[in-house]
Protein backbone atom coordinates (compact mmCIF):
# COMPACT_ATOMS: atom_id res chain seq x y z
CA UNK A 1 0.00 0.00 0.00
CA UNK A 2 3.16 2.52 0.73
CA UNK A 3 4.28 1.55 -2.63
CA UNK A 4 1.15 3.16 -3.97
CA UNK A 5 1.05 5.91 -1.97
CA UNK A 6 4.36 6.66 -3.39
CA UNK A 7 3.57 6.54 -6.70
CA UNK A 8 0.09 8.29 -6.76
CA UNK A 9 1.93 11.19 -4.87
CA UNK A 10 4.91 11.18 -7.17
CA UNK A 11 2.20 11.29 -10.14
CA UNK A 12 0.49 14.22 -8.36
CA UNK A 13 4.21 16.04 -7.34
CA UNK A 14 4.92 15.64 -11.69
CA UNK A 15 1.31 16.58 -12.66
CA UNK A 16 1.60 19.57 -11.16
CA UNK A 17 4.88 20.46 -12.14
CA UNK A 18 4.46 19.62 -15.63
CA UNK A 19 0.85 22.31 -15.73
CA UNK A 20 3.25 24.65 -13.64
CA UNK A 21 5.87 24.75 -16.97
CA UNK A 22 3.15 24.46 -19.75
CA UNK A 23 1.11 27.36 -18.18
CA UNK A 24 4.73 29.51 -18.11
CA UNK A 25 5.33 28.14 -21.47
CA UNK A 26 1.95 29.43 -22.30
CA UNK A 27 2.60 32.89 -20.76
CA UNK A 28 5.95 33.58 -22.52
CA UNK A 29 4.02 32.71 -25.46
CA UNK A 30 1.23 34.69 -25.16
CA UNK A 31 3.58 38.07 -24.36
CA UNK A 32 5.58 37.17 -27.48
CA UNK A 33 2.89 37.08 -29.63
CA UNK A 34 1.31 40.87 -28.30
CA UNK A 35 4.95 42.13 -28.62
CA UNK A 36 4.91 40.97 -32.16
CA UNK A 37 1.88 42.48 -32.65
CA UNK A 38 2.45 45.77 -30.99
CA UNK A 39 5.83 45.73 -32.99
CA UNK A 40 3.66 45.23 -36.56
CA UNK A 41 1.59 48.11 -35.99
CA UNK A 42 4.70 50.06 -35.07
CA UNK A 43 5.67 50.14 -31.80
CA UNK A 44 8.41 48.89 -29.58
CA UNK A 45 9.75 45.26 -30.42
CA UNK A 46 9.77 44.48 -27.06
CA UNK A 47 6.63 46.65 -25.27
CA UNK A 48 3.35 45.15 -25.09
CA UNK A 49 0.48 46.58 -26.49
CA UNK A 50 -1.68 46.59 -23.41
CA UNK A 51 1.28 48.74 -22.19
CA UNK A 52 2.21 50.72 -25.60
CA UNK A 53 -1.87 51.86 -24.35
CA UNK A 54 -1.24 52.40 -20.91
CA UNK A 55 2.12 54.71 -22.00
CA UNK A 56 0.18 56.64 -24.85
CA UNK A 57 -2.98 56.81 -22.92
CA UNK A 58 -2.48 60.99 -23.05
CA UNK A 59 -4.43 61.30 -26.51
CA UNK A 60 -7.97 60.44 -26.73
CA UNK A 61 -7.69 57.61 -29.36
CA UNK A 62 -5.14 56.06 -27.34
CA UNK A 63 -7.29 56.72 -23.89
CA UNK A 64 -10.33 55.11 -25.57
CA UNK A 65 -7.84 51.98 -26.96
CA UNK A 66 -6.71 51.49 -23.77
CA UNK A 67 -10.16 51.38 -22.12
CA UNK A 68 -11.20 48.92 -24.49
CA UNK A 69 -8.68 46.44 -24.02
CA UNK A 70 -9.43 47.05 -20.11
CA UNK A 71 -12.70 45.67 -20.67
CA UNK A 72 -11.10 43.01 -22.65
CA UNK A 73 -9.37 41.87 -19.83
CA UNK A 74 -12.19 42.41 -17.04
CA UNK A 75 -10.76 39.76 -14.35
CA UNK A 76 -8.07 41.91 -14.24
CA UNK A 77 -8.35 45.57 -13.05
CA UNK A 78 -5.98 47.84 -14.49
CA UNK A 79 -4.16 45.81 -16.81
CA UNK A 80 -3.12 48.62 -19.31
CA UNK A 81 -1.65 50.00 -16.32
CA UNK A 82 0.01 47.02 -14.89
CA UNK A 83 1.06 46.10 -17.83
CA UNK A 84 3.31 48.86 -18.14
CA UNK A 85 4.74 48.89 -14.86
CA UNK A 86 5.37 45.34 -15.57
CA UNK A 87 7.48 46.52 -18.69
CA UNK A 88 9.14 49.07 -16.56
CA UNK A 89 9.91 46.14 -14.16
CA UNK A 90 11.45 43.97 -17.08
CA UNK A 91 9.09 41.73 -15.14
CA UNK A 92 9.12 39.63 -19.19
CA UNK A 93 12.33 39.19 -19.03
CA UNK A 94 15.19 36.84 -17.32
CA UNK A 95 16.04 37.90 -13.94
CA UNK A 96 19.48 38.01 -14.66
CA UNK A 97 18.68 40.87 -17.12
CA UNK A 98 15.88 42.56 -14.20
CA UNK A 99 18.92 44.49 -12.75
CA UNK A 100 19.83 47.69 -14.96
CA UNK A 101 22.68 48.30 -12.72
CA UNK A 102 24.71 45.05 -13.47
CA UNK A 103 27.24 45.00 -15.84
CA UNK A 104 27.11 43.25 -19.47
CA UNK A 105 29.24 40.01 -19.40
CA UNK A 106 31.34 40.02 -21.77
CA UNK A 107 32.15 36.30 -23.46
Amino acid sequence: MRAINWVKDLLMEKTALLKDTLHWWARQNLIALDQAFNALAGGWADETLSARLWRRRGSKAWRRAQKMVDAIFFWQPGHCRQAYLSEQARLHCPPSLRDNNQETKKG
